[in-house]
């Protein structure tokens, strides 16, 4: 049984990209992206850069009892000068089976920011298919021109059984202001 667990395991690849999207317009799925707040407002922005591509595999089936971790995934620049702002993710899974994947298979975590005064949770933040705040940005007293916030991206060890198959995810960061 478990030699069969194995194969099926080994062809269970995990891939996932990230977008971005202010209020509630998502922007395309290129590598780095950036969405504004309006042609009026171009002083808020959010930008999220891809610097490691998010894929996980499984090849062993211990890799299912451990953590995958991409470390330095991507980079969120967030530059709110005018008011506070609050950045949100979420994780969508796609493919036939997708409604069988858990919340908090999907974590972020903080690895490394410029902002002296954001508040982020410095534990992994499990993601599901509903906004999950990710960090508050307050209204910025200096003039920096954009704020940093370094994630990782890191699949946890499942806790309950869901189907071999490929499954695909992306993770949409969302920024609002009070």
């Amino acid at each position: 049984m478990k030699k069969i667990a194995f194969v099926l395991l080994l062809t269970t690849p995990i891939v996932g990209k990230a977008q971005t999207a202010y209020t509630s317009s998502i922007s395309n799925n290129t590598p780095s992206i950036s969405a504004s707040a309006s042609p009026n407002k171009p002083n808020n922005s959010i930008e999220v850069k891809v610097n490691n591509p998010l894929f996980f595999n499984y090849r062993t089936v211990d890799d299912l009892l451990q953590p995958q971790v991409v470390n330095n995934a991507f980079e969120i620049k967030l530059k709110a000068q005018q008011s506070a702002n609050k950045v949100y993710a979420q994780v969508n899974f796609s493919g036939k089976k997708h409604k069988a994947v858990p919340d908090g298979w999907v974590s972020l975590l903080l690895v490394n920011k410029t902002s002296p005064n954001a508040m982020a949770s410095a534990t992994a933040v499990p993601l599901s298919e509903y906004p999950t705040l990710l960090l508050t940005q307050p209204i910025a007293a200096d003039n920096m021109e954009y704020y940093s916030f370094y994630y990782n991206v890191v699949l946890n060890p499942l806790t309950q059984h869901i189907r071999p198959d490929n499954y695909s995810f992306s993770i949409t960061f969302t920024m609002t202001q009070p």
